[in-house]
């Protein structure tokens, strides 16, 4: 069998596009609700920085080169937020993020690996070890939430949205609003098994 076509679970790179044909339910494709740029809008976004990315291969190879560095700026836009969500932020938070791109960090890729990519130290906390196949479902976690919730204020002063979604096991992403880049940036994301979970009240 052609090794390409074989998914890797440690921290080689991954063929995603197999992985995500395992589980007939997920699909390589972003989530439909997702807002789309206009031709105008992508070229003005792309630049040797930015990269706007059309599925969730090109999310997890942009997580597999990030973390061959020890540092960078770059980032990915996944696309902008529905208007269904910005709604939903409006009326419970009231937060104003119409429009907002869903945006990824080469910084905070490192960051969430080195905090919750370890399975040992993942284990003592009770949580479950992220994965690099984990940033795949960045945007299904923002357009289909389970609970949003506020998160106060991260260390530059910016508010923060907790999202929270069962995908098998419950995973929380917080992403914090910068209005100055109409972006919701993803700051950290962590997972507990599902029989972990109690909703109880």
């Amino acid at each position: 069998m052609d090794d390409k076509n074989n998914a890797k679970t440690n921290n080689t790179d991954i063929d995603v596009k197999t992985v995500y044909k395992v589980d007939k339910t997920i699909s390589d494709t972003l989530n439909p609700e997702i807002k789309n740029y206009s031709s105008y809008e992508i070229k003005n976004i792309n630049s040797q920085k930015i990269k706007i990315v059309n599925s969730k291969t090109e999310i997890i190879n942009f997580v597999n080169k990030e973390l061959k560095k020890k540092c960078g700026n770059n980032r990915i836009y996944l696309g902008k937020i529905s208007n269904k969500i910005s709604n939903l932020l409006k009326e419970k938070l009231n937060i104003d993020v119409k429009d907002y791109n869903i945006s990824l960090k080469g910084d905070n890729v490192r960051k969430i690996m080195k905090d919750h990519g370890n399975g040992i130290t993942e284990a003592k906390r009770g949580q479950s070890v992220v994965t690099k196949n984990d940033f795949g479902f960045i945007d299904d976690i923002v357009l289909n939430p389970d609970k949003v919730l506020a998160g106060g204020v991260n260390n530059g002063g910016k508010p923060a949205i907790i999202f929270e979604k069962i995908l098998g096991d419950k995973y929380t992403l917080v992403e914090f609003v910068s209005d100055k880049h109409h972006t919701l940036e993803v700051q950290t994301m962590f997972k507990h098994k599902k029989k972990e979970l109690c909703y109880c009240g």
